[in-house]
């Protein structure tokens, strides 16, 4: 299972959970839980990868507001 793609099309607002599971032969409840964990950061899209492996950012002070 791919969750950075399942993250893209998810956020296209094109692909619906029951769709995405189907597409990738999951449950809905997979779908949700990737999703879920995308949210909390426990896996990071490739988007971002690139700018949490940055050395500028990772200057950033902890307590910065984000």
């Amino acid at each position: 299972m791919d969750r950075q793609e399942i993250w893209r099309l998810y956020q296209t607002r094109l692909w619906k959970v029951a769709h995405l599971a189907e597409r990738f032969h999951v449950s809905r409840p997979t779908i949700y839980d990737v999703l879920k964990r995308t949210r909390l950061q426990e896996f990071t899209p490739s988007a971002i990868t690139s700018l949490t492996q940055a050395s500028w950012f990772t200057s950033i002070p902890s307590d910065f507001p984000c």
